[in-house]
């Protein structure tokens, strides 16, 4: 990747903290780029619109309150450090996407957050 292209990754917020929640960069990040070549994770996140990247957070929220899921399975009925991980990547995809609904139009943060609200997370 050439010098330009790495600085503009750095611009991108969203995408570096996007690749710092485990459960997040897990659902993003790609084992190969189309060239076949590895690419990093945050290569690979910034391939995602913030848009994409807040709703994927989202989704991987809601999997921790979906009855069956594993995550789900984890947080309720998982050993206490088990227990203990599940609390901790959820508060870390809550201030997550808490803080990144700042950087978008006022409309599209108010949504964000009444998705958050209302789906009791």
């Amino acid at each position: 990747m050439q010098l330009k292209e790495r600085m503009k990754l750095t611009e991108r917020k969203i995408s570096i903290n996007a690749s710092r929640c485990p459960q997040l960069r897990y659902m993003l990040e790609d084992v190969e780029s189309e060239t076949g070549e590895e690419d990093t994770i945050l290569e690979h996140v910034y391939q995602y619109t913030d848009d994409e990247i807040i709703s994927e957070a989202l989704y991987v929220l809601s999997l921790y309150y979906e009855d069956g899921h594993a995550f789900y399975e984890g947080k309720k009925e998982g050993r206490p450090e088990e227990r203990k991980r599940c609390r901790n990547e959820i508060a870390q995809l809550k201030r997550f996407i808490k803080k990144h609904a700042e950087d978008f139009s006022p409309s599209i943060k108010e949504a964000i957050l009444f998705s958050l609200e209302c789906n009791g997370l």
